[in-house]
């Protein structure tokens, strides 16, 4: 296993020695803190670049795949909307998962616009505090009902 060891010295090294003291730490403890989130992050992203699943990245870093993948959304500064948004967001990456291993390609670039779209006015009303209502599942299969009852309907129309 690589062992790293950091040198920080002069004002630098005794600026993170009283730190360490002020938070009862040991300078290093301080500093492994520090970037431990940072080392988890790539870490993630190392492995699944290299076709690891989720189930093993998360068994390396001691935690769980849910836990796994919210370090990665973290480390590229997403904001979390909330539990709920999380919870959609996991359900489209096993989507997009379960899509590879059978090769499909489910996703058209107006798919990829909207959910960015979406997305950015998620992040955009967080930032401005506004209280956002995601659908649930229950919300998408009733619209899923309206629209094919809609569309039968008007094909009855025209036949």
């Amino acid at each position: 296993m690589p062992k790293f060891t950091i040198e920080i010295e002069g004002q630098r090294g005794e600026a993170v020695e009283r730190y360490a003291s002020l938070a009862d730490m040991s300078p290093e403890d301080l500093i492994t803190r520090w970037i431990k989130d940072k080392v988890d992050h790539v870490t993630v992203q190392a492995m699944r670049a290299a076709g690891k699943p989720w189930e093993a990245v998360a068994e390396v870093l001691g935690y769980s795949t849910t836990q796994a993948r919210r370090i990665y959304a973290q480390g590229l500064d997403m904001p979390l909307i909330s539990k709920d948004t999380v919870k959609i967001l996991e359900r489209y990456v096993d989507l997009i998962e379960r899509a590879e291993e059978v090769r499909l390609q489910p996703f058209t670039e107006d798919d990829i616009l909207t959910v960015e779209r979406l997305t950015e006015a998620l992040n955009e009303a967080a930032e401005a505090g506004k209280e956002v209502q995601i659908p649930t599942e229950e919300d998408i299969d009733t619209v899923s009902r309206l629209t094919k009852a809609l569309n039968e309907a008007a094909e009855a129309r025209e036949g």
